[in-house]
């Protein structure tokens, strides 16, 4: 019975990956005045396409473009229709969907997986497999355990 956890969890991760499995990546700038340049040299202000602040995302092309004495990563992007370089040590990586998927889009699909006894937060991801897939077919099972539990027994094991 040791092993059930470890199955449910593993399900539940695969769920999710396929979930994000249409995701791409972007570049959410974390600075002021954060320059995004034509090329990776620092030593001139001619390569500046331009300056940005917190929360800008631009889209990203390669996450290993390159590193520098100025930057320990680079980060290919394009931005306003250009393409350029931001320091990595001023963006982070964000993953978002490629297809935005509305469970209220899908509402007799989410009342369906509601009534079999699916908590709420995992109704967005079971209709983006359903869309993917729509053969497939979802059951819940039922470990009753919390979160917190389930981490306490495979830290400390069954009693």
């Amino acid at each position: 019975m040791r092993k059930m956890p470890y199955f449910v969890f593993f399900i539940i991760a695969f769920m999710i990956f396929l979930a994000d499995a249409a995701a791409k990546e972007i570049v959410v700038i974390q600075g002021t005045d954060v320059r995004f340049r034509s090329s990776m040299d620092t030593s001139t202000t001619a390569n500046i396409l331009g300056s940005y602040n917190y929360g800008t995302e631009m889209d990203l092309l390669d996450k290993n473009a390159g590193q520098n004495s100025a930057c320990s990563k680079w980060y290919k992007v394009s931005y306003n229709n250009q393409t350029g370089y931001v320091c990595g040590d001023y963006a982070l990586i964000k993953e978002v969907s490629e297809e935005e998927i509305n469970p209220d889009d899908y509402q007799e699909y989410s009342d369906y997986l509601r009534e079999l006894g699916f908590p709420d937060n995992y109704i967005t991801y079971l209709v983006k497999l359903h869309n993917v897939h729509p053969d497939w077919q979802f059951r819940p099972y039922v470990v009753n355990y919390d979160f917190n539990s389930f981490v306490n027994y495979e830290y400390n094991g069954y009693s």
